[in-house]
This record gives structure tokens, C-alpha cells and sequence, in this order.
């Protein structure tokens, strides 16, 4: 007769290969799981603010920090978003006197953002904040290419 331990035994010796592959599939699983988690939210967790050199007429610096995630809640309907190849949609914007706006790089290379001949590098998902102080037209540069017309009244 055979006992309970050579039962189990018998039972691990015939599925031993089963056994193994699926506590090895269910580590790579588990593995895929959690490193994913981790990439996804790089971005919007790791981001932090970078301060506009202050420009002539309507944008002064800001100092102030949110993370990437909050500012885009912040300033919902006053972000001008710029993306890959420095393409801004829409390419016209119009905001009132001391509006504070975010200015967002969307794309996956830094940009240098120049408005008035004063210029300032945001990186990728990175952002800068401003105040439109002044009324006027005023064109907003990517890279050099005029991407934005931003009206304050």
C-alpha cells in the first residue's frame, strides 16, 4: 500500500514540468504586470515645472510647481499644447488680460519656446506657466516656426 508521501510524490515527479512551467509563466506575468505600471506612470508622476525666461510684453515667469497630472486639471482651457514637429492645434488662441496660461511640450524632444524674441527650452512633458499681462498679438515660436497667434484682450 502507498502511503500519503510517496502519493505526493509519485504525483510531483509525474507533473514536475508542469508544475515548473506554470510558476515560471505566472513570474513572468507578475514581472510584465508591475513593470508596466511603473512606465506607464513615469511621465506623469516624475514630471516637474520648467520656469519661462520672462518675455517682453505679455508672459512673466512663474515659480509655481504642480506636478504634470494636477496642472492639466489646473488649467483646463488655458493650455496651449504643443506637440511632435511643434504642431499646435488650435494655432489661434484668445485670452483675457492676466490670464495665467500652461504652456505644454507634448512631443518627445525639448523645445525652445520663444515669444518676443525671449526664449525658454521645455521639456518633453514638461511644462511652464505664464500671465498674459498685456493686451495685443502676439506670436508664440516653437523651434523657431511660428505655431500659435495668441490674442489678449
Amino acid at each position: 500500500m502507498i502511503g500519503k508521501g510517496e502519493k505526493a510524490k509519485s504525483f510531483f515527479n509525474k507533473y514536475r514540468f508542469t508544475i515548473i512551467l506554470i510558476l515560471a509563466i505566472a513570474l513572468v506575468v507578475l514581472g510584465a504586470v508591475f513593470s508596466n505600471k511603473k512606465v506607464a506612470k513615469a511621465p506623469v508622476e516624475e514630471t516637474k515645472t520648467e520656469e519661462v525666461v520672462d518675455v517682453k510684453s505679455p508672459i512673466p515667469a512663474s515659480t509655481t510647481a504642480l506636478s504634470y497630472t494636477d496642472a492639466l486639471k489646473a488649467y483646463d482651457g488655458k493650455t496651449i499644447t504643443i506637440g511632435d514637429s511643434c504642431v499646435s492645434v488650435p494655432s489661434e488662441r484668445t485670452f483675457a488680460v492676466g490670464t495665467r496660461v500652461l504652456l505644454n511640450n507634448i512631443g518627445k524632444d525639448p523645445i525652445l519656446v520663444s515669444l518676443d524674441q525671449k526664449t525658454s527650452t521645455i521639456n518633453s512633458y514638461h511644462y511652464a506657466t505664464a500671465s498674459l499681462k498685456n493686451k495685443g498679438v502676439f506670436k508664440l515660436t516653437c523651434n523657431s516656426k511660428e505655431v500659435v497667434t495668441v490674442t489678449v484682450e
